[in-house]
C-alpha cells in the first residue's frame, strides 16, 4: 500500500507577511540593522571580514544587509553582526 504525503506552500498572507519584515535595500531610516554595533567601518567587506551582517548608521536607521552585490561598497558606516529588519 503506497502512502501520500501532501505538502501544503504557503498562503499568499504569509508570504507577504514575511517581505514586510525585510529590508528594501533602499537604505530608509525605519529599516535597522540588528545585533551587537562593530564599529565604524568603510567597506561592506571589511564589516563582512569582522563577521557583520548589516550596515547601517550609527544608531542602527539606514539598514542595507552585506551581500555578494554590495561587497565592493565603500559606504558602510557602522557594522552590526545581525541583519537588517525593516
Amino acid at each position: 500500500m503506497e502512502s501520500i504525503v501532501e505538502f501544503s506552500s504557503r498562503d499568499d498572507d504569509e508570504i507577504s507577511t514575511r517581505k514586510g519584515k525585510e529590508c528594501s535595500g533602499q537604505r530608509q531610516s525605519t529599516e535597522i540593522c540588528t545585533g551587537k554595533g562593530l564599529g565604524v567601518q568603510n567597506s561592506f567587506k571589511a564589516c563582512k571580514d569582522r563577521f557583520g551582517k548589516c550596515c547601517a548608521n550609527k544608531d542602527s536607521s539606514g539598514g542595507l544587509d552585506i551581500n555578494n552585490e554590495n561587497l565592493s561598497r565603500e559606504d558602510c558606516g557602522y557594522c552590526f553582526t545581525k541583519k537588517c529588519k525593516g
